[in-house]
């Protein structure tokens, strides 16, 4: 899914950013179920904080300079570090390279306009409910109310 967009120039960057590096934005959005799945007080807002600090980091770093932004929130502060942490796992596993730092930035946009595209009506599910969806094996999550009863 990606968010509506008024500006076609950014609608198609981020189209093409969801259709390179889907799998990479899957990884973040499965990290962030398992982090959220032992959590009742994470939610999008939390969430939007923790990717807006990553990318952060990594629009510094594309500039040639080694900065850690950090959160004054413990909750996002480790919600940051469990996502830097699974993608170096990730990419030691796989044995493949991270994107390119300017790619990363481009994938955590695309999280960031999904995040607001949820926060915009109340009545829709939220970003966290959604990914949840995405990922239903990841932090046993699943969808709220789809529950299957056994005899």
């Amino acid at each position: 899914m990606l968010a509506r967009t008024e500006d076609p120039i950014v609608r198609r960057k981020l189209a093409e950013t969801l259709l390179q590096y889907g799998g990479f934005i899957d990884i973040l959005e499965s990290e962030i179920v398992r982090y959220a799945s032992d959590l009742r007080v994470l939610g999008d807002q939390e969430i939007l904080e923790a990717i807006t600090t990553l990318k952060k980091t990594y629009q510094t770093e594309a500039k040639g300079i080694i900065f850690e932004h950090k959160s004054s929130n413990p909750l996002v502060q480790a919600l940051v570090q469990d996502l830097v942490a699974r993608l170096k796992k990730e990419t030691e596993e796989a044995s493949r390279p991270l994107p390119a730092t300017e790619n990363i930035v481009d994938c955590l946009e695309v999280m960031d306009a999904n995040l607001r595209f949820h926060a915009q009506d109340e009545e829709r599910e939220s970003y966290l409910q959604f990914i949840r969806r995405r990922h239903p094996t990841k932090g046993g999550g699943g969808s709220e109310g789809g529950l299957l009863i056994r005899p």
